[in-house]
């Protein structure tokens, strides 16, 4: 069996039964990929490939009774950004300033090395941005536009009222467009998901 032909899905169905040879080529499939995912909100390297690391740690060791509704591709990213975060508020040495990092910049399969680049800044501009917002604020927001949630569910999650998770997303959002206004005209389309 050539387990670099299989879907992520078809993979991780091996990997529920134990086969490590399809764990190996999901985890070297989207490694570098979720580093540099993680690498936009944390800005270290080293913590980022630790973040991925563990998420992939945590998959192996709950294979047998883990669910994953959507794709396995959807799950390792929530899973990593989720961590990413969590690794932020509890480690209070990482600092906010934002080192683009060659290893992760050098994604495959793009044509316009400056538009890259550009992208790049952009996406940790963004998420730096994100992540300097107060905690209660920066929970609410990555509930609402990560996770999904309405202000209803979130409300009830986070015991606060509805009024105010709708007062955080705006300040949030406002803080984000004025932030990013300057470029504005060349926002990728995804970005319009977040100002």
């Amino acid at each position: 069996m050539k387990y670099k032909d299989l879907t992520d899905n078809a993979l991780f169905e091996q990997v529920t039964q134990g086969n490590v040879l399809a764990f190996d080529t999901l985890f070297v499939r989207h490694y570098k990929n979720l580093c540099f995912y993680s690498f936009k909100v944390i800005c270290k390297k080293e913590i980022s490939e630790e973040v991925v690391q563990d998420v992939f740690v945590k998959i192996w060791e709950n294979r047998a009774s883990l669910q994953i509704e959507k794709s396995i591709k959807s799950y390792l990213y929530r899973s990593v950004y989720n961590l990413s975060v969590n690794t932020i508020r509890d480690n209070k040495k990482i600092n906010s300033s934002v080192e683009i990092d060659s290893a992760c910049l050098n994604r495959q399969g793009t044509d316009n090395a400056d538009g890259d680049i550009l992208l790049n800044e952009l996406e940790s501009r963004l998420f730096g941005i994100i992540n300097s917002f107060p905690e209660r604020q920066k929970e609410v927001f990555i509930l609402r536009r990560f996770d999904g949630l309405s202000y209803k569910q979130i409300s009830a999650q986070l015991k606060m009222s509805e009024r105010m998770v709708e007062k955080y997303i705006s300040k949030s959002l406002s803080a984000l467009r004025n932030e990013l206004a300057e470029h504005r005209e060349t926002l990728p389309h995804y970005f319009i998901f977040f100002v």
